[in-house]
């Protein structure tokens, strides 16, 4: 056997690890990481916001309240009406949205909106 064929050989074999790509992954693999970064954590982090919602609004108005989403630490709320509205500013005014914060659940603000659906 000739060296120099061996050498040839090992260096096609080189090239040809180095140029072919390797084939495209065609299973379902991306599925668990997309769910899980588009909507397990999110629904994850939105249920500890709610366990502090719970804790700190004052039970006469939870009723009437629905977390919407938690994104970029501002916690977005719908109230059923505008009476709901300006009772939950009030709360949040007189230290609600200190003690969300305080919960360590990620929330630094509250914003809150009239919903098209009542409570929840």
């Amino acid at each position: 056997m000739d060296p120099h064929d061996t050498l040839a050989q090992r260096r096609l074999d080189g090239l040809r690890s180095r140029r072919n790509y390797p084939d495209a992954d065609r299973s379902m693999g991306f599925v668990k990481k997309m769910f899980q970064r588009s909507i397990a954590d999110p629904h994850r982090r939105l249920g500890r916001a709610a366990a502090a919602w719970e804790a700190a609004v004052p039970e006469a108005l939870r009723p009437q309240t629905r977390l919407v989403s938690l994104q970029r630490g501002v916690l977005r709320v719908e109230v059923d009406s505008s009476a709901t509205l300006y009772e939950l500013d009030a709360v949040l005014r007189a230290g609600l949205e200190r003690s969300m914060q305080a919960a360590k659940v990620g929330v630094r603000r509250v914003r809150l909106a009239v919903g098209q659906s009542g409570g929840g």
